[in-house]
């Protein structure tokens, strides 16, 4: 079985839309249904059976969250290490190379800017957030007695 998602189906009928919570596999005994040929029942037209189209669905782990005791790395440690790799940068470009230690200090020279720059590309670009903002309005809108919309320690989860 595969982690329940939102999914936002089309009547076949009406062609109105309305949400639901499935997954995407329902289960490890007997035969997997595609979406085209479960049953659902229009929210607006009462029709009930088969032949709904998928529009959309969230991604497979916005409603599978990791307990808070594992909430991942903070943005705050992550601005930590672009700190740390900046100094490191710094110091290396100003030490004087050292023959027994050419291919460390290059290395060194060349590997702490380079993460620098990806770290602070993720921490400034990073769309988790964004993605998980849009998902959970969707779940508040659609399923607002939802446990996870009361949740308070719900999150994006790590990035």
């Amino acid at each position: 079985m595969t982690p329940p998602r939102l999914v936002e189906l089309q009547c076949p009928m009406c062609k109105g839309r309305h949400w639901v919570i499935d997954s995407d596999f329902r289960g490890m005994f007997g035969t997997d249904l595609p979406y085209k040929k479960r049953e659902y029942a229009c929210s607006k037209c009462n029709h009930r059976g088969p032949g709904y189209r998928v529009l959309q669905k969230s991604p497979p782990e916005f409603l599978f969250q990791l307990p808070p005791v594992y909430p991942g790395t903070g943005r705050g440690f992550k601005w930590a290490g672009l700190a740390v790799l900046v100094v490191f940068t710094a110091f290396s470009w100003a030490a004087p190379l050292t023959p027994d230690m050419v291919i460390v200090d290059w290395l060194i020279r060349v590997g702490a800017p380079i993460g620098a720059i990806l770290t602070l590309r993720h921490l400034l670009y990073s769309t988790k957030k964004r993605h998980f903002d849009h998902w959970h309005e969707i779940l508040k809108q659609h399923f607002p007695d939802h446990p996870l919309v009361k949740d308070v320690r719900w999150h994006p989860g790590p990035d």
